[in-house]
């Protein structure tokens, strides 16, 4: 008994023990971690000013930005961000709302449209204060684009890549609670870490179904003062500026000559090369094509056919590469908007029995393009073009004609008008013979 007295003692010495190790460990703080919002910030791409918007989609990657552990002393430490973030994406297109006159201060030439880019961080997870860093890179995309230009805009590209600091705060509360409390947006790969400020103070709660939009200045709930990141680029920013010089290609057809055929349908072929394969080039038929031809008489073309060709809105690159149809009659044109500039071209048709005649003359054309000038306008650049830099009017102007034959009517007149001699003779005879009959027989009266 004493025996096992001695030991129930020593197991309750033990526990006792156990316990006072336990207790620290219960009293470890641990935080609830929380997302991160949606967030936005600004695309903006400068076209030429008489240009049509183009087709284009541009995509950004948010990937963990770098970390640093150990920052200089009066600095911050940054956190490299956590969670998959999914890509984001923009699309420019003919329809986009063009931004107010010069909201972007960009040169005279130039025009601008404004589109939001929402990074989606509400699949991050926060579980300690800290800043923490992503990098947006803009992908390679279209064919010809200027990445990251200035308002000048520059001729050559500048940094793809934006960084974006989250800030994440302990709130102060009896229960240990996190929150987001602000977004920085820096231009270009930031690597250092922002300074503690002079008088460092906790930031608004951002409530996580907020979504949030960086101002001008490169901030969302920014209070704190000297909180600029170091490094090779510290420019707060909200937006990222392409530059996309396009051109249009017009394309048309006109018949002349008195055995020309207005209603015949021609089969014409447009290539371009030097674009990229995914490009969406819109094609305006709306104004001076037929987009459903009908077969006629003169026309060798199927119905169907013909409307699988022109019935159409848009073009990719790749199509193009490939070359498309088109079926043209008498006054008819086709445009493709927003080529990139530096593309090469070739338009070649069928010409069947018709004589093909290279571009439109003034005096033949239906097609008034020129503002500048009055009535129809002459389309006079060549059918094939190489790193093209303007608009191209061009197209095919086909002639069919034939001769009266005048010949056989001049050699048959002598004959004729010899014929016509004896027919007048004949009934001058025949009439002067009728008149004096009357007469005898007026006079053979008279005597009775």
């Amino acid at each position: 008994m004493k025996k096992l007295f001695k030991t129930l003692s020593a197991m309750l010495v033990t526990a006792v023990a156990m316990t006072a190790l336990v207790v620290p460990v219960s009293a470890e703080t641990q935080y609830t971690a929380i997302p991160g919002n949606k967030v936005t910030f600004y695309k903006t791409l400068i076209v030429d000013k008489d240009a049509k918007i183009p087709n284009l989609e541009f995509t950004f990657k948010t990937t963990a930005g770098d970390a640093v552990a150990s920052p200089a002393a009066g600095q911050l430490p940054i956190l490299a961000g956590t969670g998959t973030i999914a890509d984001a994406t923009v699309t420019f297109a003919p329809g986009s709302t063009v931004d107010a006159k010069n909201a972007h201060s960009v040169a005279a030439d130039y025009k601008t449209v404004t589109l939001p880019v929402q990074v989606d961080l509400t699949k991050a997870s926060y579980d300690e204060p800290g800043i923490y860093r992503y990098y947006i890179t803009e992908q390679n995309g279209s064919t010809k684009v200027v990445y990251d230009v200035d308002n000048t805009p520059a001729a050559t590209a500048g940094n793809r890549v934006r960084t974006l600091d989250v800030y994440v705060e302990d709130t102060g509360a009896a229960t240990p609670t996190l929150a987001v409390t602000g977004y920085v947006m820096y231009l270009g790969k930031v690597t250092g870490a922002p300074s503690i400020g002079t008088d460092p103070t906790n930031g608004t709660a951002i409530d996580s179904s907020t979504e949030v939009t960086i101002t001008g200045d490169g901030i969302y709930v920014e209070n704190r003062t000297g909180t600029g990141a170091t490094g090779a680029t510290t420019e707060k920013t909200n937006y990222i500026m392409n530059l996309y010089k396009t051109h249009d290609l017009t394309f048309g057809k006109e018949v002349i000559g008195n055995q020309g055929s207005r209603d015949k349908y021609f089969k014409v072929t447009v290539t371009c090369t030097g674009l990229n394969d995914a490009d969406k080039f819109p094609v305006d038929m709306s104004s001076h094509a037929v987009k459903e031809p009908t077969k006629n008489s003169a026309t060798t073309y199927a119905a169907a056919d013909m409307k699988s060709a022109n019935n159409i809105t848009e073009l990719t690159g790749a199509q193009l590469a490939a070359g498309h149809d088109f079926y043209l009659q008498d006054g008819n044109y086709v445009t493709i908007l927003g080529l990139p500039e530096g593309y090469d071209y070739t338009i070649t048709e069928a010409a069947e029995d018709y004589t093909s005649k290279v571009k439109i003359a003034k005096a033949d054309s239906s097609l008034d393009w020129n503002s500048a000038e009055d009535g129809n306008d002459a389309l006079s650049n060549d059918l094939t073009g190489t790193n093209v830099t303007t608009d191209i009017h061009t197209g095919f102007t086909n002639e069919k004609k034939g001769l009266i034959p005048t010949g056989v009517l001049l050699v048959a007149t002598p004959v004729i008008i010899v014929a016509l001699i004896a027919i007048a003779g004949v009934v001058f005879f025949a009439v002067r013979s009728a008149k004096s009959r009357a007469q005898e027989d007026e006079a053979e009266t008279a005597e009775e």
